[in-house]
């Protein structure tokens, strides 16, 4: 019965991030720059639901912009921060359209939202989430 509960619980609480998340995504759409969060691999399988049973992960996306890119940075609600890294482009770039990485976001027990945040060159600042939960 507990168990069930809090099955309940996660599920209720995924979805009000989902709603919460499709709403930062339609403001996105209506901005000159967007970033992508790719599926989530871990020991190069997909992990479909983002539960995962490891210590950190690598995640990587692409980043546009009309304008162009002064920084791109990673952090987790759990602890934890840093830059991105760029595949393809460089910050700065007028018509930036990149490929970018993190080869290690740690993560703490439970769920952790880590955020990819973007900020332009007229200082206007962008963000993705994507939730992992670790068990």
């Amino acid at each position: 019965m507990r168990r069930i509960f809090k099955a309940m619980v996660l599920v209720v609480a995924l979805a009000l991030l989902a709603l919460v998340a499709s709403a930062g995504v339609a403001q996105e759409e209506s901005a000159d720059t967007r970033i992508s969060i790719a599926p989530l691999f871990v020991d190069g399988k997909i992990v479909e639901d983002n539960v995962v049973y490891v210590n950190a992960v690598y995640i990587e996306g692409a980043v546009t912009s009309k304008t162009g890119i002064v920084s791109l940075r990673w952090r987790n609600d759990r602890g934890g921060n840093g830059d991105v890294r760029l595949y393809v482009g460089k910050l700065g770039e007028a018509n930036l359209n990149g490929k970018w990485y993190v080869p290690r976001v740690p993560l703490a027990l439970g769920i952790n939202t880590i955020t990819i945040e973007a900020v332009n060159l007229n200082g206007e600042i962008f963000s993705k989430q994507v939730v992992i939960d670790r068990r």
